[in-house]
């Protein structure tokens, strides 16, 4: 328990465990005062650690309270072993009273109160979370609970039938909240209809017990689809799912909420290896929790229908989860047995340091099938097993458990007094037990120094941070502190190395100091005095389209270079708002209200002027949810996009318990509405809104959808995880795979699930790198459920095992060094870490010659030649060596930017990131011999130099200047109105490279640039979020510039029709690009065929239409005069099946198709199945030119044929010999 502002430990914080699915009790003790009983508690010491023992394994909260600071909470769910705890760093509290009135504005006395305290930054600390905390108001309607003055506050509160719920602003000002809501009187029924007696009902985050359901079943409820947390329900064994129409509401009858039916799920929790029962095993689910016996047995309470996801774990094993479709037979989930690492901390002397805590954390690894494509990016093991945290005991001895075989571990080792040590764990093979640690801890640096303003007073209470520079992947977190009354503060246990001070304090430019150098000493260092900037005060005012003043408007300011910190505040009853402490360049300002549709704008605050924010009424739509019978789907998801400067953004709104949605503060304009996910898929729907008219209400259909779910073994029958699943739909015509396909991983348990499939006959890949693919097509129908179960065979063609170690010129291993494998057409097939011993291991997935690379930031980069797979049988020693250096100074920058410059140095595929110092100096460290791309970059100005380094280790010096120029300004006009949000380019030269020099128009179109070099500059003005842009050329001959960019607006509309019969296709997608380059925009047809795409001032412009079993269109466009509108009739498909092998007989995975007839040039990616089929759709009719490449090997075919055309077989050849045969 450490203190968030001094960082110190905490003494005497109260720690109580509670069992974690006690809702129904908790409900019961609510009403009574009370709260759940502590089932262990303790204290926490002088230095803030405690020790507390659990009265077993099973689910359990931790509470930690200490008077002075806000309540937390910690979900030990499972507690299944030892666990040490992550600090909690206690924020101190304030108190904040509130006012709890009736609808009329009288006080309310004895209303019971449930305050959530929100706080950015702190919504969860690395499992820790704020604790809500429950009141009785007094007479006066008063009560007072935890606050902070950065928080805002989350208040629900309940007296006899009157409810309301509110969220304040942030601060420490009284609060009102206003029972306005009404309880009406409701049923509570069991799937069968009936009372549900005796279950409790209550809101979630924050809890508010609502009541127990009488006898007859009835209980005072919100009225459905009010605006409230989750309403649950909950017995003695846990949560009471909803059926899945939740409520029903009669005309004239009270509201009926309908509990779901359940059932007793019996399965059995064993042994990966030798299938024996784990006894003891803890097994939960939504609602409800097990503990295993003696023969690995459980019995669990689930739902009788839709998803159930199902959790186990036990001590010495890897938790594990499986997600399955009701209902289910019995199921056994295996365990895989947990890694365990032991060693010890020693000081310099080589005694044991007692109490050091070490941290292991996974890091990522890809998993790769044989044809060098990664199956996914993502630590493989469960987050209970990816960080794991341990102490050492009085010698210095400790053991880390639960840890995962198979994936690399960074440890992070710190005690008091000492410096942090960061030491790699390899990965360690199955069955494998990796030799005991031994980390050596040096004696900690201490550093001081002090916080001043412009003046250089003293600033208290100034949030000082010590960063390692460049940032590690991995380690010890970073060093933090406070300014005390003085100004001063002090840092303590560090590392030799090199730093980044920030210091942050409210109403303060955050201050970065660069290149701070600590080397060791035993008397403390001084970093000396920062001084921080007031900076520029933004003021304004928000008002309506009438210009009447708008209270409450919440308005966020941020910048692209303050570490992703936004300042925030709300208008005042005057509508005026006031931000201090803003940093000198552009800002984007965010204004939003309920009723109103949100804002967005640039503001520059070097321009003192007020701002003004005008937010114009939102429209609000509504509608309805239904399936194919008709009926409402209750919870469905709407997602609701917008069209927005040629691209579409968008938002989700959930139905009600009626089906009812409600999407408020839109703006006019098209909006597209879909539904998608497990409920099923519906839409597009599109609709025009206007504030001139009503919005229609719309209802959206659901069409069945199907869930295939299924299991992968091996031949023993034991199950295999992480296979990657893949399943495309087949064309009724064609029999190949149609559009893209879904993915998903299988679970511990061999387990995987595909919802919300569309009905047809699909085929099913899996692939895994110690087994042969599989392949298998199966039929989903409506709203039906298939299962099925795969059997791998192992690989018989599994590439060699390369294993070695690294180490320095001086024969030392060298610890978590990245090693790369490269296959023989370059991509890379395989990566690990060395471990604290230099050693490593890396398994090919294919035999083939390959090329290992290895990156340390403290070496240069190493590459082999390329490899023969019969090399693999003998170690590697792998010798890294010194890497040079480019250091120098920087000519022309402030403090500030030097604070800010972004420093790169590039060869060879490898980026080396430098850092610079206050003095100008600057270094990058870690190069190779050869040529670099030497990059200095700041938000307004860049340098691009090319800088060569000779032999291994050589210090280059070279000095850059990035000195200041002219001043360049100006206006953005669209169709004559001031274009707002637009974001600007600059290039000048070899000096700025384009997109370095960046900037956004403020409301009024105004736009600004500083320090721009003299002479011909290039400016970009972005035409849309998708990357269009305007060029101008602008000369820059004096000290300021003005110029004006006046813009066109084009829109394109139109429809996409059936060339055959006329009738509309929907979800076509239109992508319109400029004949000069860009991102493309792209826009979908709605249901009717219909489109729209803008673009700003371009004339030729290429147009492509793609859709499912039609011909891809493409024609040029010419943008002038009047905005087109288009018919774009498709001509369907004439399909061309192929059949794909390499030379070597082996079916690639992915082929590259481009096609090509005259000046008509299409391009598309096949996916063959088994047996090398793949059916090309997107041709039409007559003569076309074909050229395919394999991208896992490079080979290459040809060929030329008229459509239609029979089944041609093609062989693709390395590219020397490139020639399909047929």
């Amino acid at each position: 328990m450490v203190d968030a502002a001094g960082g110190g430990g905490v003494e005497g914080v109260e720690l109580t465990l509670q069992t974690g699915y006690a809702f129904a009790e908790r409900s019961r003790l609510a009403f009574a005062g009370k709260e759940l009983p502590a089932v262990a508690a303790a204290a926490s010491g002088r230095d803030g650690r405690f020790v507390l023992q659990a009265p077993g394994h099973g689910l359990w909260r931790l509470l930690a309270r200490r008077d002075g600071y806000l309540p937390a909470f910690y979900s030990l769910q499972p507690l299944y072993a030892d666990e040490e705890l992550p600090d909690l760093r206690l924020v101190r509290e304030v108190e904040r009273t509130v006012r709890v009135v009736d609808a009329e504005g009288r006080p309310l006395a004895g209303a019971r109160l449930v305050a959530a305290v929100w706080m950015p930054g702190w919504s969860s600390r690395e499992g820790w979370w704020l604790e809500s905390t429950a009141r009785v108001t007094g007479d006066d309607g008063l009560a007072r609970v935890p606050a902070h003055p950065e928080a805002r506050l989350l208040l629900v509160a309940r007296h006899g039938d009157r409810y309301g719920r509110t969220e304040t602003a942030a601060g420490t000002s009284p609060a009102t909240l206003r029972l306005d809501r009404a309880l009406v009187p409701s049923r509570v029924v069991t799937a069968e209809g009936r009372p549900a007696k005796g279950a409790y009902a209550f809101l979630l985050n924050p809890f508010l017990p609502l009541g127990r359901v009488a006898d007859d079943g009835t209980l005072l409820l919100p009225p459905p689809g009010d605006d409230l947390p989750p309403l649950l329900f909950a017995d003695d064994e846990g949560i009471l799912p909803l059926a899945e129409r939740g409520v029903t509401v009669a005309p004239g009858e009270p509201p009926q909420w309908q509990l779901a039916a359940t059932t007793a799920f019996d399965g059995r929790v064993i042994d990966a290896g030798d299938g024996s029962g784990i006894a003891g095993a803890l097994v939960w689910g939504a609602s409800a929790y097990a503990v295993c016996d003696r023969t690995g047995s459980f019995r669990l309470r689930i739902r009788s229908d839709g998803v159930i996801s199902v959790q186990a774990a036990a001590a010495g094993y890897i938790p594990a989860s499986t997600q399955l479709k009701a209902p289910v037979e019995e199921r056994e989930i295996p365990l895989e047995p947990a890694l365990t690492v032991e060693g010890r901390v020693l000081d310099g002397a080589g005694q044991g340091v007692a109490g050091a805590e070490i941290t292991a954390q996974a890091l990522p690894r890809s998993t790769f099938n044989p044809d060098g494509s990664s199956v996914r990016m993502m630590i493989s093991s469960p987050p209970r097993a990816s960080r794991r945290r341990t102490s050492a005991g009085p010698d210095g001895r400790f053991r880390l458990t639960a840890l995962a075989y198979g994936v690399p571990y960074a440890l992070a080792v710190r005690a008091p007094g000492f410096a942090p040590a960061a030491v790699s764990l390899a990965e360690t093979p199955a069955g494998e037990s990796p030799p005991p640690l031994s980390i050596t801890l040096e004696p900690g640096l201490v550093a001081t120094g002090r916080v001043v303003d412009f003046d250089h007073q003293p600033v208290a209470g100034a949030g000082v941070m010590l960063l390692a520079s460049p940032v590690p992947d991995s380690g010890p977190p970073p060093a933090q502190a406070t300014s005390d009354e003085g100004g001063s503060f002090e840092l303590r246990d560090l590392a030799p190395g090199l730093y980044s001070l920030t210091v942050r304090a409210e109403g303060f430019v955050p201050a970065t100091v660069p290149g701070i150098e600590l080397e060791r000493s035993s008397e403390a260092i001084d970093l000396g005095s920062v001084q921080l900037d007031a900076g520029a005060t933004v003021r304004g005012k928000v008002t309506d389209v009438e210009g009447r003043p708008l209270e409450g408007v919440e308005l966020s300011l941020f910048g692209k270079h303050q570490g992703g910190l936004a300042l925030r505040t709300d208008s005042r009853a005057d509508g005026s708002f006031r931000f201090t402490g803003v940093p000198r360049h552009v800002q984007r300002l965010w204004a939003r209200r309920e009723g109103f549709v949100q804002r967005e704008m640039s503001i520059d605050p070097a321009v003192e002027e007020e701002v003004r924010v005008v937010l114009e009424p939102g429209i609000t739509l509504t509608g309805r949810v239904i399936d194919a019978r008709g009926e409402p789907v209750p919870g469905a998801p709407v997602n609701v996009k917008r069209w927005q400067h040629g691209g579409l953004i968008g938002r989700s709104v959930r139905c009600d318990e009626e089906g009812r949605f409600v999407a408020p503060d839109l703006a006019p304009g098209r909006v597209i509405l879909e539904v998608a996910g497990l409920v099923g898929k519906g839409g597009p729907v599109s609709v025009e809104l206007s504030p001139d008219r009503p919005p229609p209400e719309v209802v959206i259909e659901l069409k069945p959808t199907a869930t295939l779910q299924g299991r992968i073994v091996d031949l023993e029958g034991r199950p295999v995880s992480e296979a990657g699943v893949a399943i495309s739909r087949l064309d009724p015509s064609t029999r190949g795979p149609s559009g893209m396909s879904t993915h998903a991983a299988s679970d511990q348990a061999g387990g995987f699930v595909f919802f919300g499939q569309e009905p047809g006959e699909y085929v099913v890949r899996v692939s895994h790198p110690q087994y042969e693919p599989a392949e298998r097509r199966v039929e989903l129908t409506d709203g039906g459920e298939q299962n099925l179960e795969l059997v791998l065979e192992p690989r018989q063609d599994a590439g060699p095992l390369w294993h070695g170690r690294l180490v320095d010129e001086e024969g030392r291993g060298v610890d978590g060094a990245r090693v790369f494998l490269r296959g023989a057409s370059g991509r890379r097939v395989g990566e690990t870490r060395s471990g604290s011993d230099g050693a490593f291991r890396l398994q090919a997935p294919r035999f083939e010659p390959g090329v290992i690379v290895v990156d340390h930031p403290a070496f240069a980069p190493w590459r082999s030649p390329l490899l023969e797979p019969a090399a693999a049988g003998e170690p590697l020693l792998i010798t890294l060596e010194r890497g040079g250096e480019i250091r120098g100074e920087i000519h022309g920058l402030e403090p500030g930017q030097l604070a800010i410059v972004q420093i790169l140095a590039t060869s060879d595929g490898v980026t080396r990131r430098g850092v610079a110092r206050l003095d100008g100096r600057y270094r990058v460290a870690g190069l190779a011999p050869g040529e670099h791309l030497l990059e200095l970059k700041l938000p307004d100005r860049s340098a691009r130099e090319r800088v060569v380094i000779h032999a291994p280790g050589e210090v280059v010096e070279h000095d850059v200047e990035l000195a200041g120029g002219a001043r360049l300004s100006g206006r953005v006009l669209a169709d004559g109105e001031a274009l707002a949000g637009a974001t600007l380019f600059l290039s000048c030269g070899e000096h700025t490279a384009a997109g370095t020099a960046e900037t956004t128009t403020q409301g009024d179109g105004f736009f600004i640039f500083r320090q721009v070099p003299y002479g011909v500059c290039r400016l970009y003005v972005g035409a849309s979020q998708r990357g269009l842009s305007v060029e101008r050329e602008v000369i820059v001959d004096a000290d300021e510039e003005e110029v004006l960019i006046e813009l066109r607006t084009s829109s394109v509309r139109g429809r996409v029709i059936d060339r055959v019969d006329g009738s509309p296709i929907a979800g076509a997608t239109i992508r319109l690009w400029s004949e000069k380059g860009g991102t493309p925009f792209d826009a979908r047809s709605d249901g009717e065929g219909f489109f729209r795409l803008v673009t700003f001032e371009q004339v030729e412009m290429s147009l492509q239409v793609t859709a499912r079993g039609y011909a891809t269109l493409t024609q040029r466009l010419t943008l002038a005069g009047e905005d087109p509108s288009l018919e774009l009739a498709l001509t369907p498909a004439v399909p061309l099946e192929l059949y794909l092998r390499r030379e070597d007989g082996e079916v690639p995975r992915w082929v590259d198709l481009q096609a090509t007839a005259g000046d008509r040039s299409l391009s598309t990616l096949l996916q063959p199945t088994a047996d090398g089929r793949a059916v090309v759709e997107i041709l039409s009719p007559g003569r076309w030119r074909l050229e395919l490449q394999d991208r896992g090997s490079g080979d290459r075919a040809s060929l030329e044929l008229t459509l239609p055309a029979p089944p041609q077989q093609v062989v693709l050849r390395p590219p020397a010999d490139d020639q399909g045969t047929r």
